[in-house]
């Protein structure tokens, strides 16, 4: 059977998202929260639009656990973020997650293919709280 559902795109900052609360069962963000100004904001943006117990599922990039590795995502953030259209590659992605209003249900962390100082990734689901 097919079914089909209206899709409607616009463009918005995650920062102000143009939805009212408690809208959404699910958010999916890929690669997105390392460019952001304010992750910490587009996460209680994020909190705010899901439904209590709705999910935001992730796969994000940022700083590597491996300290000889974290060590150069610092040095060379500055002009990888010049580069790469603000695209930082030191951000901590789990302990951003873990201060937010999200609670983690799943999250695996690892390298990626590519360039250890580009490719540690976190992938995962969390869900808003009940109210």
């Amino acid at each position: 059977m097919n079914s089909t559902a209206p899709v409607t795109l616009l463009q918005a900052a995650g920062e102000a998202l143009p939805f009212e609360p408690s809208s959404f069962d699910c958010v999916v963000s890929t690669w997105t929260l390392c460019s952001v100004l304010d992750p910490d904001l587009v996460l209680r943006e994020i909190g705010r639009v899901l439904k209590p117990g709705g999910r935001f599922l992730y796969v994000e990039h940022g700083r590597s656990p491996d300290e000889n590795v974290s060590r150069w995502q610092d040095r060379l953030n500055p002009a990888w973020r010049r580069f790469a259209g603000g695209c930082n590659i030191n951000r901590p992605f789990s302990k951003i997650l873990a201060e937010s209003d999200l609670r983690a249900l799943s999250q695996n962390a690892a390298y990626g293919p590519g360039p250890r100082l580009f490719a540690f990734f976190y992938q995962g689901t969390a869900v808003r709280g009940c109210d």
